[in-house]
């Protein structure tokens, strides 16, 4: 099982230093237009989503209000 996405790929850098636009590895979830209408409606909240690189089952959010 590869874990694409906790890898850095030097590939995927150069091309986005020679201009050209870095492939995403996941589908789309919202798009940005709906990220911030969410976020202004308080339908969503922004903030710092911060993982245990220890311990999987625990982390923290710091909301920014």
């Amino acid at each position: 099982m590869q874990l694409l996405d906790l890898l850095a790929l030097s590939d995927a850098d150069a091309s986005i230093a020679a201009g050209q636009q870095k492939k995403a590895i996941y589908p789309e979830y919202m798009s940005p237009l709906m990220v911030s209408a969410g976020v202004k409606s308080g339908e969503l909240h922004q903030g710092h989503f911060s993982a245990n690189p220890h311990n999987y089952l625990e982390a923290r959010n710091i909301l920014r209000h």
